[in-house]
């Protein structure tokens, strides 16, 4: 039936989209009460995506891959 298979690519767009609004509210509620913001992550896409918001604090990135460090 035309229309009814999803784009090949619709999670990753959302799983992006998600990412996004963490890191813009991550930034929001750490400039607004003045704290560090922590995340753990495999890639470091997180902090760089946090990083993009410019937050008024230090970012802590924490990873368990050699590789990304």
């Amino acid at each position: 039936m035309f229309g009814s298979e999803a784009p090949p690519n619709l999670g990753r767009a959302f799983k992006n989209q998600m990412s996004e609004m963490f890191a813009y509210h991550a930034t929001m509620m750490s400039n607004t009460l003045g704290t560090s913001i922590v995340v753990f992550t495999r890639s470091g896409f997180m902090a760089i995506l946090l990083s993009h918001y410019r937050p008024s604090c230090t970012i802590f990135a924490f990873t368990n891959e050699q590789r990304v460090g």
